[in-house]
């Protein structure tokens, strides 16, 4: 259905930002009222990212994440505040919509979704994370050729709306635009957008009146986002009940960071034993994720070779990774 032309959404006042939902909440009472605004929804889903990134190795979130990838998750929503998904809220908790915007419309550009990549490109944000915004439910909008202050997205007036939002997440958030440096990592954060969404989105965030912060890592725990807990400071002998043999006590002194470290000694002097330790205080120095080292023998029969490769790898216990298109479509 198109939009009358006799209805110019550059004559219409915009909604404030803090007065948009993001969902609808089903009361107790069955009723069905407003959930969560767009913007307490994008601050949830900023924090859930940041409490994802900080489960990480600290050296291994580093390298992942760059400063602001929370902010990339967080405006994933910023297409909510447009007149059309106003409607479609306002239409299923039978409110007020604003006239002329038909809710039915917005398939055109892919929803709201359509809206969050077009706001960001209009903002100037840096590469790529116009696409992650718009592609946050899976697909690539189709947006190309369309504005952000276009008509059927409420005009200058609601595009100002959506900046406002960016400025106070920006604000709340303590942080700015990510700079990605490469498709790979452009994707990483993707995938953290689309997780963090998920989860943010959760049961524990669904009710407007209930403080949401304590429940983050109760949600991060159930959606399996939970790394391993060790006990401290065990020495050689209190895990394996004997003292480290001679060779086992030279790589366990020589292996104090990631890396790769042959070690070379005649079949049950304890290679493994001496590979787990060092596996076991890097994992506890927060230097590594929990991987276990691999182990290979076949020098001959009385002779063994263990390469003990510790890696900073995510795939232990989580990794985000989605397909993402790259250019407008």
């Amino acid at each position: 259905m198109p939009i009358r032309r006799s209805v110019a959404a550059m004559d219409i006042a915009a909604k404030e930002y803090q007065l948009c939902p993001a969902k609808t909440y089903n009361r107790p009472d069955g009723a069905v009222v407003p959930g969560r605004t767009v913007f307490e929804h994008c601050q949830i889903v900023g924090e859930v990212a940041r409490a994802l990134i900080s489960r990480y190795p600290p050296r291994l979130g580093e390298a992942l994440f760059p400063a602001g990838s929370l902010l990339a998750a967080a405006s994933h929503d910023t297409g909510k505040v447009s007149p059309t998904f106003f409607n479609k809220l306002m239409k299923a908790c039978q409110l007020p919509q604003v006239p002329g915007f038909s809710p039915e419309i917005e398939r055109q550009w892919g929803g709201h979704a359509g809206v969050s990549q077009v706001a960001l490109e209009a903002m100037g944000v840096p590469r790529w994370l116009p696409e992650i915004a718009g592609q946050h439910h899976g697909f690539s909008p189709p947006v190309a050729g369309r504005r952000a202050d276009a008509e059927q997205f409420g005009g200058s007036t609601w595009q100002a709306q959506r900046v406002a939002l960016v400025a106070e997440l920006k604000a709340r958030l303590a942080t700015d635009w990510p700079q990605l440096a490469s498709v790979a990592q452009a994707r990483l954060i993707a995938g953290l957008t689309s997780v963090s969404d998920w989860i943010g989105s959760g049961r524990h965030f669904e009710d407007p009146d209930a403080p949401w912060q304590p429940n983050i890592a109760r949600a991060l725990d159930e959606a399996g986002f939970a790394p391993p807990a060790y006990r401290s400071s065990l020495s050689f002998e209190e895990i394996f009940g004997f003292p480290a043999r001679h060779a086992q006590r030279q790589l366990i002194d020589a292996a104090v960071k990631p890396g790769v470290y042959p070690l070379e000694a005649p079949m049950g002097l304890g290679k493994t034993e001496a590979a787990l330790y060092v596996a076991y205080r890097l994992l506890e120095e927060g230097q590594a994720s929990a991987r276990l080292p691999h182990t290979r023998g076949g020098v001959s029969t009385a002779r063994w070779v263990m390469v003990f490769s510790m890696t900073s790898s995510p795939h232990a216990w989580g990794c985000f990774h989605c397909p993402l298109r790259l250019g407008k479509g």
